[in-house]
C-alpha cells in the first residue's frame, strides 16, 4: 500500500506541476521519479538501474519524433501544402456545403505536420473570411477543424502516437496499422459532417436567421507562400507520400523511414552542404525538445515500473472495480479517458495515467495494443478543447470568441465523434467489449 500511495502522490504532484506550469515535462519526468524512488527505499544505484531499463524503451519513439518533426518542418518551410490550401480556398466560392467540405480538407492537409499551431494559423485565416462573408456560424469552422485534427493527429508522427509508444513500448507502425481502418472511416465521417452542417447552415441563412455575432479578431493572418510548383515541389510531395506509405506498410522501423526522408529532403531542397547544416540547426529547435521529453519519459516509466509503484497502484484499482465490471474494462477506459484527457492535457494524460490504465488492463486480460488505441482516440477527440493547453486559446482568439463558447457548442459533437470511434474499434476487433 505504501508504494501505491507514493505512486499516486507522484502522479498527482506531476500533474499539478505540469498543469500550473510549475514544472516542465523534462524536469517532472526525471527529478520527481528519483525523489519518490528514494522515498520508496531504493538506492541511487537501483534507481539508475530502473532508468537504464526504461529509457531504451523510448529510443525508437524518440528517434522517430526527432527525424519526423525535422522532416515536416522542412516541408512546411518549403510550402509543400500551401498551393493545395490556396487552390481549395478559391474553389469554395459561395456554396456553404463546399466551404465546409474544404474546411475539412484544408485542416487535414495543414495538419500533416501534426503541428497544432500551424494548422490553426493556416485553417482559420484562410477560411474565416468566407465564413464571415456568407454569414456562416464560426463555431462550425472550429468544430470541423477540431475533427480533422483529431483524425490526422493519429498519423505515425503524431504526438499521441509518439507519447503512447514511449510509455507502452509498442511499435508505432503496429499501432498505426491497427488503427488505420478507424482513421479512414473518420476521414469520411468528417466529410459527411461537413455536408450535414453545410445544409443546416444553408437553411438557416436562407430563413434569414442571424448568425452568432463575430468578435474582432487579432491580426495574426498567415499569408500562404507563393510556391513554384516545379520538379522540386513534386519530388517533395512524392517523398512525403512514400514515407507515409512505408510507415503504414511497417516493414521498416519508423525512425529509419524518416531518417531516409530527412536525408532526401536535405538533398532535394538544400544541395549545398552549408545550407544543409544551417537548416538542421534551424529545424532542431522544433525537433530536439520533443525528443528530449520522450527520452525523459523513459526514466518515469522505468522507475515507476521497477520500484513496483505501478503494480501496486494498479492493484488498488483492481480492488475497487466490481468483479462484474472487469470484463468491460476496455470500454470503461475509453469512456473515463475522455474527461481525464480534457482535464489533464496531453502530457499529464499520457505520462501520468496511461501507464496505470495499461497495467490494470493487463490484470484483466486486455492487450496493451487495444487499450493504447482507445486511449489515443479519446485524447485526440477532445484535444482542441482542453483548457490546460495554451495553444487551445489560439483559434478562439483568431475567430474573436471565448473558448467556453466553442466548448459549449462542440462538446456534444465531439463526444458523438468519439462514440463512433469506440463502436468502430469494437467492430474492427481492435477493442473487445469483454474478455
Amino acid at each position: 500500500m505504501y508504494l501505491a500511495i507514493l505512486g499516486y502522490a507522484l502522479v498527482i504532484i506531476m500533474m499539478i506541476g505540469l498543469l500550473k506550469n510549475k514544472l516542465t515535462p523534462m524536469v517532472a519526468f526525471v527529478v520527481l521519479p528519483i525523489i519518490f524512488g528514494l522515498l520508496a527505499g531504493f538506492s541511487p544505484a537501483e534507481i539508475g538501474g530502473f532508468a537504464k531499463d526504461g529509457v531504451p524503451k523510448t529510443l525508437s519513439a524518440s528517434a522517430l519524433a526527432l527525424f519526423a518533426t525535422a522532416y515536416f518542418a522542412i516541408m512546411t518551410d518549403k510550402g509543400l501544402f500551401d498551393p493545395i490550401v490556396s487552390w481549395l480556398s478559391k474553389k469554395a466560392g459561395g456554396n456553404v456545403v463546399a466551404i465546409m467540405i474544404i474546411t475539412v480538407i484544408i485542416a487535414a492537409i495543414s495538419h500533416m505536420d501534426t503541428g497544432m499551431t500551424s494548422t490553426i494559423l493556416v485553417t482559420i485565416p484562410s477560411m474565416l473570411p468566407l465564413y464571415k462573408k456568407f454569414k456562416i456560424k464560426p463555431e462550425y469552422l472550429f468544430l470541423l477543424m477540431a475533427q480533422s485534427i483529431a483524425v490526422v493527429n493519429l498519423l505515425p508522427h503524431g504526438g499521441g502516437m509518439i507519447r503512447m509508444s514511449s510509455v507502452s513500448g509498442l511499435d508505432i507502425a503496429l499501432m498505426f496499422r491497427t488503427i488505420a481502418p478507424v482513421i479512414a472511416c473518420m476521414l469520411i465521417y468528417n466529410l459527411i459532417c461537413a455536408v450535414i452542417f453545410g445544409k443546416r447552415e444553408q437553411r438557416r441563412i436562407a430563413a434569414g436567421v442571424d448568425p452568432a455575432v463575430y468578435g474582432d479578431t487579432e491580426d495574426r493572418d498567415v499569408t500562404l507562400m507563393e510556391v513554384k510548383v516545379d520538379v522540386r515541389y513534386w519530388l517533395n510531395l512524392a517523398v512525403t507520400f512514400v514515407l507515409l506509405a512505408l510507415m503504414f506498410e511497417g516493414s521498416l522501423p519508423g525512425y529509419f523511414v524518416f531518417m531516409i526522408g530527412l536525408s532526401l529532403a536535405m538533398l532535394i531542397n538544400y544541395p549545398n552542404p552549408k545550407e544543409q547544416t544551417a537548416t538542421l540547426k534551424r529545424v532542431a529547435e522544433k525537433a530536439y525538445p520533443i525528443a528530449l521529453v520522450m527520452l525523459a519519459s523513459g526514466v518515469l516509466v522505468g522507475v515507476m515500473s521497477g520500484t513496483g509503484m505501478l503494480t501496486e497502484m494498479a492493484n488498488v484499482i483492481v480492488a475497487l472495480i466490481p468483479e462484474s465490471f472487469r470484463r468491460f474494462y476496455g470500454v470503461i477506459v475509453g469512456i473515463i479517458s475522455l474527461p481525464l484527457a480534457f482535464a489533464l492535457g496531453a502530457d499529464g494524460f499520457y505520462y501520468g495515467l496511461s501507464p496505470l490504465f495499461l497495467e490494470v488492463g493487463a490484470n484483466y486480460g486486455f492487450t496493451t495494443l487495444s487499450l493504447a488505441c482507445i486511449m489515443m482516440l479519446a485524447r485526440d477527440a477532445l484535444g482542441n478543447l482542453t483548457p490546460v493547453s495554451p495553444v487551445t486559446y489560439l483559434a478562439p482568439g483568431l475567430i474573436g470568441k471565448d473558448l467556453p463558447v466553442f466548448i459549449k457548442f462542440c462538446m456534444k459533437y465531439l463526444l458523438l465523434y468519439f462514440l463512433i470511434e469506440l463502436v468502430l474499434c469494437v467492430l474492427f476487433g481492435i477493442l473487445p467489449i469483454v474478455v
